[in-house]
């Protein structure tokens, strides 16, 4: 006999599974500093609405909203609720912890920009969330030559702005005074994460 369970929603995309663990909520702070949440499964989102997040900036110029998210864990405590365990006893999914709610996936390939001045951003919205956050999972610098004698080099690092439930990625730079090859860069990865109520 074929034991498990796996809970769909309407649109058949699976909720919860004996499978698959599931990342709770943990805890939630406010901060200045974001380099010390990387390694970890945290969602960022700016402390004040229309905020933005400026990766590579420590301490970083403006209050961040802080969620950590853990795989669930027994918690003898609850008389209530609903618990999920895998073949070996290990809780996959429990109710008592708030779930990372995940709503997209957005890959930025850093490009050399042609006018280093203007560099595009891309806007996304996602209307069934009241508030949004990210979970930044790969993320490195670029770099562009400017063609001014003083400052002939640009590094540009990640921005995120979110408004309501829209966000904006973007991109910050400083002009350097020394010459630093251009570089593509790799991939900026980011998961679009759904706070509301959190």
């Amino acid at each position: 006999m074929v034991a498990g369970i796996t809970i769909f929603s309407n649109d058949n995309t699976i909720q919860v599974d004996d499978r698959y663990d599931t990342y709770g909520l943990t805890n939630k702070y406010i901060t200045t500093s974001i380099i010390g949440t990387q390694g970890q499964l945290t969602a960022l989102a700016p402390s004040v609405n229309g905020g933005i997040i400026e990766l590579g900036k420590d301490p970083h110029p403006t209050s961040v909203d802080v969620f950590e998210f853990k795989k669930a864990n027994a918690t003898p405590n609850d008389n209530f609720g609903l618990e999920v365990f895998d073949a070996n006893g290990s809780t996959m999914f429990h109710s008592s912890k708030k779930p990372l709610r995940i709503l997209d996936f957005v890959r930025i390939p850093p490009k050399k920009p042609l006018d280093w001045q203007n560099i595009p951003t891309l806007s996304k919205s996602y209307p069934n969330a009241a508030k949004v956050g990210v979970v930044i999972s790969n993320w490195s610098p670029m770099v562009a030559e400017t063609g001014k004698p003083n400052f002939p080099s640009a590094i540009f690092r990640p921005t995120i702005k979110i408004t309501g439930n829209v966000v904006v990625f973007g991109w910050w730079g400083i002009e350097m005074g020394v010459v630093i090859p251009s570089t593509l860069g790799n991939f900026c990865d980011y998961l679009v994460v759904d706070l509301t109520n959190y």
